[in-house]
């Protein structure tokens, strides 16, 4: 019992088609092995900023590392440090960015947060204070700005006054 037959008529033509697919499929296997080969030398860019106040001992910074794998998706590794007077805040983001266009990106990975505490003559105490499972929507209006829409998923489920469950959160960058 045959599920698909080729009449005597058509197997001219089913025959004709099967090359022209072949052809045409091996000449896009060169034409993507070509471009793989040109992309395959990733880039690595990195940004940040850090200012402190004289007046209090607070200091402020976060930086950013991109690994470009493709010409559409990029690894990145964001992160910040908060050091108040009786507080040191270390946060860190691994999440992967695929571009859907030429500006437009989805985002998705992994947030966590350390808090330390600084009481004098007392050892820092460091806990984990938030893990979030993050996803995002960004959009590059040019190449000095971009903006990011963000859903942060709390994985921790810590409940107190200071936790926060789920984030919805809106970041702009400005490059200079």
């Amino acid at each position: 019992m045959a599920i698909y037959t080729i009449s005597s008529e058509n197997k001219h033509a089913f025959i004709f088609g099967m090359i022209v697919l072949i052809y045409v499929q091996s000449n896009t296997i060169v034409a993507q092995e070509t471009n793989i080969q040109e992309e395959a030398t990733p880039s690595v860019t990195t940004s940040g900023a850090g200012y402190t106040d004289d007046f209090n001992p607070e200091i402020h910074a976060n930086f950013e590392v991109n690994y470009k794998v493709t010409s559409n998706l990029f690894f990145a590794i964001r992160g910040y440090r908060d050091k108040y007077v009786a507080q040191d805040v270390f946060g860190g983001s691994f999440f992967s960015r695929q571009y859907l266009s030429k500006r437009l990106y989805l985002y998705s990975g992994i947030h966590a947060e350390l808090t330390g505490g600084l009481s004098p003559g007392e050892e820092p105490l460091t806990i984990l204070s938030r893990l979030n499972a993050i996803n995002g929507v960004g959009y590059d209006i040019n190449k000095n700005f971009s903006i990011e829409v963000e859903n942060a998923i709390n994985l921790k489920r810590n409940f107190g006054g200071f936790s926060n469950q789920n984030e919805f959160l809106i970041r702009g960058k400005f490059t200079f």
